[in-house]
């Protein structure tokens, strides 16, 4: 017999937190859920703790992988579950013995599809609660104004700590991207699709502030997955046939979002990428079109907004590509388009070119001028300038000597 409730566990290196971790959910006062832990290709002992667990409770279903992030591992959870509800938690948080129990019974007493459970966050070195969630307008949620509430972002979006229907994931397609924010890419639609949603204001949730934690970082990665994601809601509300009527709540929370990533930049980006990251964010800013009072400008805004979907889609088609190809590669441009091809292909990427020296952080591929190309033994160089490939192709073969069929250019 299939259980009622999955609680989804990706596991990434984590092993002084994961026993608490596991220890909160075993233990939960609602016995009739499967414990679905995903081992994301940890390099110390959580693997070993996670098998330790399984032996002592037979509801753990134990998965392994190679790396491949938290987005990809909460979708494997998804697809492995055999129960009506889907429970986020993260490997280095922990939750309440109650709280399964207190977001079950409200989801069937009040046949919701999700049910949100207050949290609050945890400095890991003072013990002190430094954060707790805001409160939230549950009858604006369960209105015909919710996707105003919604998408102009007035609290926080996080996929732990909320009991969700797993017929909203299946039914719409909807699962995580593989980047980071990727809560803010997904929840707002999965609120949109639930036909009914409760709250309830207990502090189930406890959400570790971590000494080590990645949110004490932001880069260029970080700003483009917040770029991507205010494009896909756009696009969203377009697919939907409401981005109209909901246009000047979706600039607001376009505006909260690049506020907070300028905020995060200034405070955690280094020095090098914080003006290239902020030119970025108000690039966006800029170009979001706030007069809506013409029918046919706004035709214009949806026919570009998609267009830019497109070529984004495009160029991560030719990226699958170049993968497959088994060429060793260069690059020619480290902005934030390089920095993206460089992610994606960082295993066939070999050097960086470009007049800005260096080591490439998240990469650790050396940064050399253009003059040392031929100290290099590469298949391919692809050019990551968009609007100067004409002339950076006349500079590589005129002044460089690479001939054309090593050159490959972005279709976009």
């Amino acid at each position: 017999m299939n259980k009622l409730v999955s609680i989804i566990i990706p596991v990434y290196n984590t092993e002084e937190y994961l026993e608490k971790c596991l220890d909160s959910a075993i233990n939960q006062t609602f016995k009739d859920i499967e414990i679905i832990i995903i081992n994301d290709g940890s390099i110390d002992n959580s693997y070993e703790i996670c098998q330790k667990y399984k032996r002592i409770d037979p509801r753990i279903r134990l998965f392994t992988q190679e790396n491949r992030g938290q987005g990809f591992a909460r979708n494997f959870g998804i697809m492995q579950s055999k129960s009506d509800f889907i429970y986020f938690l993260d490997s280095d948080d922990y939750i309440e013995y109650n709280t399964i129990e207190q977001l079950y019974n409200e989801a069937i007493e009040n046949k919701s599809d999700i049910v949100i459970g207050g949290w609050e966050k945890v400095n890991e070195v003072s013990n002190q609660v430094i954060k707790i969630n805001p409160i939230i307008d549950i009858d604006l949620l369960n209105s015909k104004n919710k996707v105003s509430y919604i998408f102009s972002f007035q609290f926080t979006y996080v996929a732990c700590g909320i009991l969700i229907n797993k017929e909203i994931f299946l039914d719409n397609f909807l699962f995580f991207p593989n980047y980071f924010h990727e809560d803010l890419y997904l929840m707002p639609k999965i609120l949109y699709f639930a036909k009914k949603i409760s709250y309830i204001d207990n502090k189930f949730y406890k959400w570790l502030e971590r000494k080590d934690s990645t949110s004490n970082s932001f880069n260029l990665e970080h700003a483009i997955s917040i770029g991507s994601i205010l494009v896909d809601w756009s696009n969203f509300l377009i697919k939907e046939k409401i981005y109209k009527d909901n246009r000047n709540s979706l600039f607001k929370g376009f505006i909260k979002c690049l506020a907070f990533g300028k905020n995060q930049a200034k405070k955690f980006a280094s020095i090098g990428q914080e003006k290239e990251i902020l030119s970025y964010f108000d690039n966006i800013e800029n170009n979001f079109d706030i007069n809506f009072s013409k029918y046919n400008q706004e035709q214009k805004d949806n026919i570009d907004n998609l267009n830019l979907s497109h070529r984004l889609n495009n160029i991560y088609k030719q990226l699958e590509l170049l993968k497959q190809s088994k060429n060793k590669f260069a690059i020619y441009g480290n902005g934030i388009f390089g920095k993206l091809v460089a992610k994606e292909l960082r295993n066939e990427i070999i050097v960086i070119f470009d007049k800005s020296l260096g080591i490439d952080n998240s990469n650790s591929v050396p940064i050399l001028n253009p003059e040392k190309i031929n100290d290099f033994n590469f298949d391919k160089i692809l050019i990551c300038v968009l609007g100067r490939e004409d002339e950076i192709i006349s500079y590589l073969q005129n002044d460089l000597n690479i001939k054309e069929d090593r050159i490959i250019v972005f279709k976009t």
